[in-house]
């Protein structure tokens, strides 16, 4: 097929079925993939210091953060930082709507959802991963299993030293 004459329609159909292993788009010719993500430690402990932030600020359910600033100030790694916004395909973080002076539409402020500050204390389990493509969110997978906050650190990270009590 000639890729100047495909319609939309035709070159999703030729994708669809080979997205869960990578195609190269026909149109414009980049690597196209549905990707598996799961919940990294990295995202765990990221969660835990904004639940943490958050319990120090007076009006918690309105606490949004800025989370490059946050995690730069929290000297994390670039991990954390990258991977953290992700959480919002799990629903533990919600994105500030409003675009950046630049157009962008990731402003880069977040707050935790209530499944978010649940997570965060343990008394939430969620799927280990999620489907993505092209960032938007595409389901769990069906043979992902559910999660507590817990098993999210896996042996990188020590739950109880880094989870601060309620204060509310």
């Amino acid at each position: 097929m000639n890729p100047e004459i495909l319609t939309i329609k035709q070159a999703r159909d030729i994708m669809r079925p080979l997205l869960e292993t990578g195609t190269i788009c026909p149109c414009c010719s980049q690597s196209v993939k549905l990707y598996r993500r799961p919940l990294s430690s990295a995202m765990a402990l990221g969660i835990l210091l904004l639940f943490n932030e958050t319990q120090k600020l007076p009006l918690q359910n309105e606490a949004w953060i800025h989370l490059e600033s946050f995690f730069k100030e929290q000297d994390c790694d670039q991990s954390i930082r990258g991977d953290c916004p992700k959480l919002r395909f799990w629903g533990l973080l919600q994105p500030k709507e409003g675009e950046k002076t630049d157009g962008n539409p990731n402003n880069g402020y977040y707050k935790l959802t209530d499944a978010g500050k649940l997570f965060a204390q343990d008394k939430l389990k969620v799927s280990s991963h999620v489907r993505i493509y092209n960032n938007t969110f595409y389901g769990f997978p069906t043979d992902s299993k559910e999660i507590g906050i817990q098993e999210a650190l896996k042996n990188k990270f020590n739950y109880s030293e880094i989870i601060q009590p309620c204060h509310h």
